[in-house]
């Protein structure tokens, strides 16, 4: 998962505290560090707590927030690293898509569909269709900052839209639009979502609906021509 910078905290999220176990970029956390970072952010999960991984100083703050009323999400920022660049010198196109999908996990934690759920074989979502538009290049230790737009969602599906800032130019670097179905992992088949979930998108709803909706979205691929 992406980069979280010092002292930057995380709403109610793990985001994803199992792959950073694995990341490449957070070698510098010694091994009792990050099984640390994991027992407090699994703590974090049950109790609706902010908490900040700095490897250094890893403490907790109870707040009241509820960050599915911000609109859009914020997830925390992601750094460009070394393996994700290719022979033209920028951000590989598959990495995009790493990088929106770190965002996507983040939203999951958040909504209570996230890793978590997945590994109680409840349920989980999958990706059905995603459209992503590459806007700018982005390059070697790019900060990047990630939005999330709630467009649509009924009792089995998710439909939202993602967009990929350079946190200190301020660009618009890419956007992803994504549909997503919610899985029963008992069967592997299609199911609602849990009556809670629903609860959560219902409120997400009332800020995120009100936005405008970005000129990408629905966009049909194909040379335009005069």
């Amino acid at each position: 998962m992406g980069v979280i910078e010092k002292n930057e905290y995380i709403e109610g999220s793990v985001f994803n505290a199992f792959s950073r176990l694995t990341d490449p970029v957070a070698d510098f956390y010694t091994a009792s560090q990050r099984r640390l970072c994991a027992f407090h952010c699994l703590r974090l999960q049950r109790e609706a707590l902010y908490v900040t991984l700095d490897p250094k100083v890893i403490w907790e703050k109870k707040v009241q927030p509820k960050p599915l009323m911000q609109a859009p999400l914020l997830s925390p920022t992601q750094i460009v690293i070394e393996d994700w660049i290719d022979y033209n010198g920028h951000l590989n196109m598959a990495f995009y898509n790493v990088i929106f999908d770190r965002a996507v996990d983040h939203f999951y934690d958040l909504l209570g569909v996230g890793s978590i759920y997945a590994r109680s074989g409840a349920g989980s979502c999958f990706t059905l269709e995603v459209h992503v538009h590459y806007l700018n290049e982005v390059s070697l230790n790019d900060e990047l900052e990630l939005h999330l737009q709630l467009l649509d969602y009924d009792k089995k599906r998710l439909h939202f839209f993602q967009q990929m800032f350079h946190k200190t130019q301020g660009y618009l670097a890419a956007t992803s639009e994504q549909l997503a179905l919610h899985v029963d992992m008992t069967t592997r088949r299609s199911g609602e979502f849990p009556q809670h979930v629903l609860d959560s998108l219902d409120q997400m709803a009332a800020t995120h609906l009100k936005l405008d909706i970005p000129p990408q979205v629905g966009h049909q691929i194909g040379i335009k021509r005069k």
